[in-house]
């Protein structure tokens, strides 16, 4: 009686298992599925760049003298008229006092001059007055003081007035020229940015119209990549990009607009030419951005195909004369033939075989896996 019961539970447990297992062998696969519908598919063109300045000053200076100031180093910021360096004057300044004691002497000179010959002109004016001075006398006492006058008056032609006034011009001409040099010696910033090269030190001497310091302007900053000219027609001015830094580990993104393109340049890779690409970049205020010379990725993206069918790259199977996707319809994949189009960002343009509203699997490979069986979407 005992082992009777036992057979009868141990047949129970048997048929409640032979139940569950016809349950679970029924269930439908759940798959991924794509309901196909019109849309407009994008591509992406993504580029290395670099950022750069359309304000680089290279800082120089007239002089060559030794350095006695340097208060900026690289990469320092500083503002438009703030000092970069500054040079040892003393050598100008003793040009400069020369030709100034030079000036006052040829001017007191001649100075000395007009007051002799007014001495002289009163001398001979004395001489007229007696009435018993003769009419020829007085002629040629007069033609004196004629001379004297022209060759005193500072205005006037004579040889005498145009050679002080070329001295005392030549003078004026060197002190100003001096003075103009020695402002020079205080080197300022002519634009806001940052210092990014210094080629002197200290001490060292600097020499007329060499580049002593270089200043990036920070401000209207720009992206420059180079595009192959195969996917230089997918690129427009005005065209809006997303510019990518990496930070410290960190992935920033930054908005852009497409400034310039230029023409097919003479560098080439393989049999593609390279078209420079300038783009305007939009760092907000409050945000890090990369600084001059720091590497970007552009991501140019446009409109390749409008008003289509699309199914993704895995749901294609090539059966080598055939290329199918399959459909789910009810709990059942139909294995169904597609003529596609062009393969743009990962998926593929549907020229024939598929309608809206359909629905495929989304990858293949577990399609394949599951044909026959009962599927459901996920």
């Amino acid at each position: 009686m005992k082992f009777s019961k036992r057979l009868i539970t141990v047949g129970i447990i048997i048929v409640l298992f032979g139940i569950g297992l016809v349950y679970f062998l029924s269930l439908p696969e759940n798959m991924s599925v794509t309901s196909l519908e019109r849309q407009t598919l994008t591509s992406t063109i993504r580029e290395r760049g670099t950022v750069e300045s359309p304000n680089i000053y290279w800082v120089s200076t007239e002089l060559t003298a030794k350095i006695i100031e340097l208060p900026v180093k690289l990469g320092q910021f500083v503002e438009k008229g703030d000092l970069l360096l500054k040079l040892d004057t003393t050598e100008i300044d003793a040009q400069l006092e020369r030709e100034r004691l030079l000036r006052v002497s040829t001017d007191a000179e001649w100075l000395r001059q007009q007051e002799n010959a007014k001495r002289q002109i009163a001398a001979l004016e004395t001489q007229m007055q007696p009435s018993s001075v003769t009419s020829s006398i007085r002629t040629k006492i007069q033609a004196e003081i004629a001379l004297l006058e022209t060759a005193s008056n500072p205005d006037g032609d004579s040889g005498e007035a145009k050679f002080y006034r070329a001295q005392l011009d030549l003078h004026d001409r060197n002190i100003e020229e001096l003075t103009r040099k020695k402002q020079q010696a205080e080197v300022i910033a002519p634009i806001s940015g940052a210092i990014q090269s210094i080629n002197v030190t200290i001490g060292q001497a600097a020499y007329t119209n060499s580049d002593l310091i270089k200043v990036v302007g920070t401000d209207d900053l720009v992206v420059s990549c180079e595009v192959s000219s195969n996917n230089i027609t997918s690129i427009s001015k005005d065209m809006t990009v997303i510019i990518e830094w990496e930070n410290r580990g960190r992935s920033v993104t930054f908005e852009g607009d497409v400034l310039s393109i230029g023409t097919v340049s003479t560098k080439m890779t393989d049999t593609k030419g390279l078209v420079d690409v300038i783009v305007k970049p939009v760092f907000p205020a409050n945000m890090a951005h990369p600084k001059v010379g720091y590497k970007v990725t552009v991501s140019f993206v446009h409109e390749a195909a409008s008003d289509v069918i699309a199914v993704p790259q895995k749901a294609v199977h090539n059966t080598g004369d055939n290329t199918v996707v399959y459909v789910l319809i009810g709990n059942k994949l139909v294995e169904t033939s597609v003529v596609l189009g062009s393969l743009i960002n990962q998926s593929y343009v549907v020229l024939e075989g598929l309608s809206e509203g359909q629905l495929v699997v989304s990858d293949a490979t577990e399609a394949r896996d599951a044909y026959g069986k009962r599927v459901a979407a996920k």
